[in-house]
C-alpha cells in the first residue's frame, strides 16, 4: 500500500475541513505563529469544534464535539467528545473519543477508548489493551496489533497481523505475510482469514473454526478496499 499517497489524499480532506469549518461560527481554528510552525494547545483550554493544522500538534485539552487535525506529529492526551479525524506522519491518541474516529499516518498508537468506529489506514498500527473500541475496526495498514477488545466486527488488510483481546463480532482478515492470535485472542464470532499460510493460534487463544483461504501474492488495491 502506498501510505504516503493515502495520507496525502487524507490530508486533503482534513484541508477541506479547514475551508467548510472557516464559514462556521461555532468552529475554532488553531494555527501555527510565524515564528512557530508547531501548534501546542494547553489543558486549561476547552475548545468546541477544533481544527488545526501545523509541523507538530499537541492537543493537552478536551474538546467539546469534533476534533480535526494534521500535523507531521499529532499527539492527543485531551478527550475528544464526538469525532475526530486525523491525518499526520506519527499519530499517538491517550485521549477518549467519544464517536466515530478516522486516522490516516505513518505510525499509529492508540492507547484510549473509541465510542463508535474506527477507521485506521498507517504503516505500522497498534491499538493497545487500553484502546477499548464500541463500534466495528477497520484497518489498512502495514504491521497490525491490536491488543484491544472491539464490541464490533474487525476487517483488516495489511501484512503482519496480531490480534490479541476479545472481538464481539466477526473478524475478517487479509494478511500478506501472515496472522497470529495471541494467548489473549478471544473471537465470539466468525472469523475469515486470506494469507500465505495458515493462522498461528498461541496457546490461551479462544477461537473457534477459521475459514482459510490461501493466497499467493498481495493485491494492494485491495488494502484500499476495505476503506
Amino acid at each position: 500500500m502506498n501510505v504516503k499517497r493515502l495520507v496525502f489524499k487524507f490530508g486533503s480532506l482534513v484541508f477541506i475541513c479547514f475551508l467548510i469549518a472557516s464559514s462556521v461560527s461555532a468552529a475554532e481554528i488553531v494555527v501555527p505563529s510565524q515564528d512557530n510552525p508547531n501548534v501546542v494547545i494547553g489543558g486549561q483550554t476547552g475548545y468546541k469544534n477544533l481544527y488545526t493544522v501545523g509541523a507538530n500538534i499537541t492537543v493537552n485539552s478536551n474538546t467539546m464535539s469534533d476534533l480535526v487535525a494534521a500535523g507531521g506529529m499529532v499527539t492527543v492526551v485531551g478527550d475528544i467528545e464526538q469525532q475526530a479525524l486525523i491525518a499526520g506522519g506519527n499519530i499517538f491518541i491517550s485521549g477518549s473519543v467519544g464517536g466515530n474516529a478516522r486516522m490516516a499516518g505513518g505510525n499509529i498508537t492508540i492507547t484510549g477508548p473509541v465510542g463508535g468506529d474506527l477507521v485506521v489506514a498507517g504503516g505500522t498500527l497498534n491499538i493497545t489493551q487500553k484502546a477499548t473500541i464500541s463500534g466495528d475496526l477497520l484497518i489498512a495498514g502495514g504491521s497490525v496489533v491490536i491488543d484491544s477488545s472491539v464490541m464490533g466486527n474487525i476487517r483488516v488488510v495489511g501484512d503482519y497481523v496480531t490480534i490479541n483481546g476479545l472481538v464481539q463480532g466477526d473478524v475478517e482478515v487479509r494478511a500478506n505475510n501472515g496472522l497470529t492470535f495471541g494467548p489473549s485472542a478471544e473471537v465470539i464470532g466468525k472469523i475469515i482469514y486470506k494469507g500465505p499460510k495458515e493462522a498461528m493460534v498461541l496457546d490461551g487463544a479462544k477461537v473457534g473454526a477459521i475459514e482459510f483461504t490461501r493466497i499467493s501474492s498481495p493485491n494492494f488495491r485491495h488494502k484500499l478496499a476495505v476503506l
